[in-house]
């Protein structure tokens, strides 16, 4: 899966990075950017510059939350890149093989509102949104992974904030408000723009909202075995799930059901009272 390649290939440049250096490291990482990007994607390819920025930043003594958003910097550019060039991709071919996969899944909208043909345009503007989160996430379960292997190459990472207590920034619900004022008013570029940064940010506040589950099913004792199936039920539930639990981190933004505030927990997360 793409997205077990991009974490796997941050871990290693931030590792990497950290081990020799990021300036003595920097030939090597951007060759095998390249002839990554070149022989998969750029999308995995631009998982290694990732490393690389929270590698920068933590040498310059950054804490967890401030080098993981400098980090999630090339994934934003090279999405905003692409909704540049999203009219490319929304071509007759490339509509064509996504109409011919989605009706060899078995999809069909006869009696619906929406065509195939209509799906598949939005399913092609949308891809860079959907592009930039993944890689936002692969870089998120990167860190972790690197904090986990860090200790047996003599390497330590700031500590990451414990997921039931990760919280966005506050101020990030205008970037929220921003994104749904071009998707109302805006036109072409900038409707697309607002899209994909729509996405992006539902699926930020997702991940709160699943850690604002995380954290009651630990206050309410919940058995692992029927925690476990919650999250199974809710990764085969996307559609769904995802709006659920973007609502709940968006409500937790407001009414901090878990009382948390910015740097209240620095001792067990961010060493400089981030909430990333």
């Amino acid at each position: 899966m793409p997205l077990i390649g991009s974490v796997l290939l941050a871990t290693v440049a931030l590792m990497f990075c950290l081990r020799m250096g990021s300036q003595r490291a920097l030939p090597l990482i951007l060759v095998v950017t390249l002839g990554v990007s070149l022989v998969f994607s750029a999308s995995i390819g631009v998982a290694v510059v990732m490393g690389l920025v929270v590698a920068l930043l933590l040498e310059r003594r950054f804490g967890y939350g401030s080098a993981l958003l400098g980090g999630t910097l090339p994934a934003l550019l090279q999405g905003i890149a692409m909704v540049f060039f999203v009219q490319d991709l929304v071509r007759e071919e490339e509509l064509r093989q996504l109409l011919q996969q989605l009706e060899e899944m078995g999809l069909q909208m006869e009696n619906q509102p929406y065509s195939l043909l209509e799906i598949a345009t939005l399913a092609l503007r949308l891809q860079p949104g959907m592009e930039s989160a993944m890689g936002i996430l692969a870089l998120i379960l990167a860190y972790r992974l690197g904090q986990a292997l860090g200790p047996r190459f003599g390497l330590s990472l700031p500590p990451a904030t414990p997921f039931r207590l990760w919280r966005l920034w506050d101020e990030l619900i205008w970037a929220l408000i921003a994104s749904l004022v071009l998707v109302l008013i805006g036109d072409g570029l900038l409707q697309d723009l607002g899209l994909n940064a729509l996405m992006i940010v539902a699926v930020a506040y997702a991940i709160h909202g699943a850690a604002v589950v995380h954290f009651y099913m630990g206050r309410l004792s919940v058995p692992v075995v029927v925690e476990v199936f919650l999250y199974v039920a809710l990764v085969f539930t996307v559609g769904v799930s995802i709006p659920f639990l973007a609502m709940v981190g968006v409500l937790d933004t407001w009414f901090n059901w878990r009382r948390l505030g910015p740097g209240a927990t620095p001792a067990e997360g961010d060493a400089d009272g981030t909430t990333l």
